[in-house]
């Protein structure tokens, strides 16, 4: 809505991307959100998590979380372990009426070939 927009910070260093953040308008003015510590990169996807935060993907090489951000705190998720398999990014979508996403990802292969897709619910 008017009063709670989210966007990401991204600047290229070495010729490549890393995110920098992310920025919030409250309906007033922006306030800048640090990411939590280690978290390099974000998944392009953030959706509502239904009290006025936001869910993400984020994090750093090959080792990937979801998170909640709400009320100035970070909560982190764990993403399923699949033996012998990567999760690739999901794309998220809120479910109305409630604080969870739907996430639809597909299972890598060590040799970086897709396997099977996989939906996901993050949030109570």
């Amino acid at each position: 809505g008017p009063r709670n927009v989210w966007g990401d910070i991204t600047f290229a260093r070495n010729g490549c991307c890393r995110t920098g953040g992310l920025l919030h308008w409250d309906g007033r003015k922006w306030h800048r959100v640090r990411l939590p510590a280690g978290i390099s990169s974000i998944a392009a996807f953030m959706v509502p998590d239904g009290r006025g935060g936001i869910w993400l993907e984020g994090g750093r090489g090959e080792l990937t979380w979801m998170f909640d951000y709400f009320g100035g705190r970070w909560s982190r998720f764990s993403l399923p372990k699949l033996d012998g398999q990567l999760l690739g990014p999901a794309d998220l979508a809120w479910i109305p009426g409630t604080r969870s996403v739907w996430g639809v990802s597909s299972v890598l292969m060590n040799s970086g070939s897709a396997a099977e897709a996989v939906i996901l619910k993050y949030g109570p």
